[in-house]
């Protein structure tokens, strides 16, 4: 086959298509890049309604706790005749072997609470910043 070079009209036209192609190629890119982005937003967005969601759930917990171990209180101050507020300064110091059970479960639910109440200080914010741009 002889060596046929492009006329005038084939030559633009294949550049024509190639930078078509080039084009089309970019717009692909960049709606990749724009999804992905969103996507992470989503995900953000997502995640922190969920760590207010549980941090609210916490609380709650937590309120819970304390309400049940003030019961157990109240239970051992009027079983020991004592005010409450002599029950309530038991729970800090040590335990000894032959404790009431109302004052080893009140110790074991003011433990539970504190432990949901240090794990609710978190924010929500910072443990989930903003998405960056890329991933």
């Amino acid at each position: 086959m002889p060596y046929t070079p492009l006329t005038r009209r084939q030559g633009s036209l294949l550049v024509k298509m190639i930078l078509i192609g080039l084009a089309v190629n970019l717009a692909v890119v960049s709606y990749v890049f724009y999804q992905s982005y969103v996507g992470r937003e989503t995900v953000v967005e997502a995640s922190r309604a969920a760590c207010v969601r549980s941090k609210l759930d916490r609380r709650a917990e937590a309120y819970g706790w304390r309400t049940a171990e003030q019961a157990r209180l109240a239970t051992l101050a009027k079983s020991m005749g004592v005010p409450l507020a002599q029950a309530n300064k038991l729970i800090v110091l040590k335990p000894h072997h032959g404790d009431p059970p109302d004052l080893v479960a009140a110790r074991k639910y003011a433990g539970i609470a504190v432990g949901l109440e240090e794990r609710n200080r978190l924010t929500c914010i910072k443990a989930f910043p903003k998405a960056g741009l890329l991933p």
